[in-house]
């Protein structure tokens, strides 16, 4: 029998640093979080994950498996084993070596045939595929920089939403 695998996917953009990791039912993984972690934060596109061991006693049973964009503010600090429950695909965006300094605010949001962006917003597709009305298709895990006037999208996806605050 093949014990359960994980599989993680790495983009290093100019903004931030993106991983998709993809988990089989049964995986674990070990993560060590401090109160200076470069982790902007997560969000999951299905399954999730359980504490199932940590140095932190008050997290251990905590899930996660939200859908909407998770910021990190420290609250699984410590040493923490994470089990998945079900296949299970998430997205996790980190601050980048070469911009440490960068002030930014995500946002999630469903496509179901089109919307437009205000001029200054930029996204990156976490699961399906859009057509940007200034050219560009869109795929999942690409990274749209802002524009300086409104695009229309079209096309049924998830994206995340980058604010540069």
């Amino acid at each position: 029998m093949n014990s359960p695998k994980i599989h993680t996917i790495n983009f290093y953009f100019s903004i931030c640093d993106y991983a998709r990791t993809i988990m089989d039912d049964g995986a674990s993984y070990r993560t060590q979080v401090t109160e200076e972690s470069n982790s902007w934060g997560w969000i999951f596109i299905s399954g999730q994950t359980e504490i199932i061991n940590s140095t932190n006693p008050n997290i251990v049973g905590a899930l996660s498996g939200e859908t909407i964009w998770v910021k990190n503010t420290g609250q699984f600090i410590g040493t923490n084993i994470w089990k998945s429950n079900g296949a299970t695909e998430w997205v996790c965006l980190s601050k980048s070596y070469t911009n440490p300094n960068a002030n930014l605010d995500f946002q999630c949001l469903e496509i179901s045939s089109q919307t437009t962006l205000p001029a200054g917003m930029a996204f990156f597709v976490l699961q399906g595929t859009v057509l940007a009305s200034d050219g560009p298709t869109v795929n999942q895990d690409n990274y749209y920089k802002p524009r300086n006037q409104d695009i229309i999208l079209t096309g049924t996806a998830k994206i995340l939403l980058v604010k540069f605050l």
